[in-house]
C-alpha cells in the first residue's frame, strides 16, 4: 500500500510539475507573439500617421456624405490656404507642399488652384465625380473673373471609388486641354495613388500642371525613362491602327475597282472601267501610306493592268498589247429624256497606228428639284429678319464649362 501510494503522489507530483511547465511556456510564447505583432503593428500605424492611407478608424467621419456646401472653403478663412481636407486624409506635411506650390502658380501665372480631398461625395445627388467638381468649382467661382483661369483638383477616397478628377476654368482650358489633365493623372499622379500616397500624388501632380503652365517640354514634364515603354506602346498601337486603316480603304478601292471591271462587255470597256478610278486616290495612298501602295502596285496592280493590256488585239496587225488608250474622251450624243448619251474612247496602235472607237452609254439622269426651294427666298428672309433682331449675351466669371478629366484607381 505505502509503495502504491508513493507512487501515485509521484504522478501527481510529475503531472502537476509538466501543467505549470507548459502554462509558463505558453505564456512566455505568448508574450513574445505579442510582442512581434506590435512590433508588425507599429509601422503601419506610423504610415497612417505620416502617410496618406484612410485608415479604419475614419469609417465612422465616411458616414457623412459630402454635398458642395459641405465642403470648407479654406480660402475664406486664410489667403494662404487652397487645400480643403475636413477629414484629414493626407498628411499636414503635404498640405503644406501642396499650398505652397498652388501659392506659387497663383502669383507667377495668374492660375487659382483649388484641391479637395474627401472621402466620398453624395452620389444621390451627384451623378459622378466630375459632376461634383463642376459644381464646386462653379459655386467658388474659382479663378480671376477676367480670366477664368481656375483649376479644381478633386481626390475622392470611398472604398471602391477611389478617382481623381481634375476642372478646369474655360480660360485654362487651351493651356491645360483635357488631354494633358489625362496624361498628369496616368503617368504623374497614378503610381503614387496605387500606393495610397494621396498626398505625394496631389505634390507632383501640381508640379506638373506649374511646368505645363510654364510651357515645358514633355520630357521636363513627364520624364523619358518613365513613359519611354509606355509611349512606344502607344505609338506602336498608333501605327496598327493607321495600317489598318489604310488596309481596309485600299480593300476597298481594290474591290470597287474589279466590280467596275466586270461590268465591261468587252476587253476595251474593261480598260475604261479600270481607269475610271480617281486617280487623286492613289496619290492619297503614296502620301499617306508609301509603305502598303509600293507592295500593292508590285504584287496586284501592275500585273493586272499588264493583263488588261494584252487582252486588248488590234484588229488590223494582230498586235498584242498595241493598243494604247488615248488621253481624254469625247461626248458624241448628249443623254436626254429620251435616250441615253454616248461617250467614245479612241485605242491606237503602237505598231500600226489603226485607230479602234470604244462608245460607252451616259445615262440620263433627271434634274433634281427641291420641293422647298420655292419657299427658300421667303423663309431665308424670314430667318434674317428674325435673327438681325435678337440680342446677345456675355460669360461670367471664374466658370467651368466641363474640361478636364478624371481617373479611377
Amino acid at each position: 500500500m505505502r509503495r502504491g501510494s508513493i507512487g501515485v503522489i509521484s504522478g501527481i507530483v510529475i503531472l502537476c510539475v509538466i501543467f505549470f511547465a507548459t502554462a509558463l511556456l505558453v505564456n512566455l510564447v505568448g508574450e513574445g507573439c505579442s510582442t512581434r505583432e506590435e512590433a508588425k503593428l507599429e509601422p503601419k500605424l506610423q504610415r497612417y500617421a505620416n502617410s496618406n492611407e484612410l485608415p479604419n478608424s475614419t469609417a465612422q467621419d465616411a458616414e457623412l456624405r459630402y454635398r458642395v456646401e459641405d465642403v470648407p472653403n479654406v480660402q475664406l478663412q486664410d489667403a494662404s490656404r487652397f487645400t480643403s481636407d475636413p477629414n484629414h486624409l493626407i498628411a499636414e506635411r503635404s498640405r503644406i507642399a501642396i499650398d505652397s506650390i498652388a501659392a506659387v502658380i497663383r502669383d507667377t501665372f495668374d492660375v487659382e488652384v483649388a484641391v479637395v480631398v474627401l472621402p466620398n461625395f453624395d452620389d444621390n445627388q451627384y451623378a459622378t465625380a466630375r459632376d461634383f467638381g463642376n459644381q464646386l468649382f462653379n459655386t467658388w467661382g474659382i479663378g480671376n473673373k477676367e480670366t477664368d483661369q481656375g483649376l479644381l483638383i478633386l481626390l475622392v477616397l470611398e472604398e471602391g471609388n477611389r478617382e481623381i478628377a481634375f476642372e478646369t476654368g474655360y480660360g485654362l482650358e487651351a493651356t491645360l486641354p483635357d488631354g494633358i489633365c489625362k496624361r498628369i493623372q496616368t503617368k504623374i499622379m497614378l503610381p503614387y495613388l496605387a500606393e495610397a500616397e494621396y498626398g505625394e500624388a496631389l505634390e507632383e501632380g501640381l508640379k506638373a500642371v506649374q511646368k505645363v503652365l510654364a510651357d515645358s517640354s514633355d520630357e521636363e514634364i513627364f520624364g523619358t525613362t518613365a513613359t519611354s515603354s509606355s509611349d512606344d506602346g502607344d505609338a506602336l498601337l498608333g501605327f496598327a491602327i493607321w495600317t489598318l486603316f489604310g488596309l481596309a480603304f485600299l480593300g476597298f478601292n481594290h474591290f470597287r475597282r474589279r466590280a467596275a471591271v466586270k461590268k465591261g462587255e468587252n476587253a476595251y470597256q474593261k480598260q475604261i472601267f479600270y481607269r475610271r478610278i480617281n486617280p487623286l486616290s492613289l496619290i492619297g495612298y503614296y502620301i499617306f501610306f508609301p509603305y502598303l501602295i509600293i507592295p500593292y502596285a508590285l504584287f496586284f496592280n501592275i500585273p493586272w493592268r499588264r493583263r488588261l493590256r494584252k487582252s486588248l488585239v488590234c484588229e488590223s496587225c494582230n498586235s498584242i498589247g498595241a493598243m494604247k488608250r488615248e488621253k481624254g474622251s469625247k461626248v458624241v450624243q448628249i443623254a436626254t429624256s429620251k435616250a441615253d448619251g454616248i461617250r467614245r474612247y479612241t485605242f491606237t496602235c503602237k505598231r500600226c497606228g489603226h485607230q479602234h472607237f470604244e462608245d460607252i452609254k451616259i445615262p440620263y439622269v433627271p434634274p433634281y428639284v427641291s420641293s422647298g426651294d420655292s419657299d427658300y427666298s421667303s423663309s431665308s428672309y424670314d430667318s434674317s429678319s428674325s435673327s438681325s433682331s435678337s440680342s446677345g449675351g456675355s460669360w461670367g466669371g471664374g466658370s467651368s464649362g466641363g474640361g478636364g478629366a478624371s481617373t479611377r484607381f
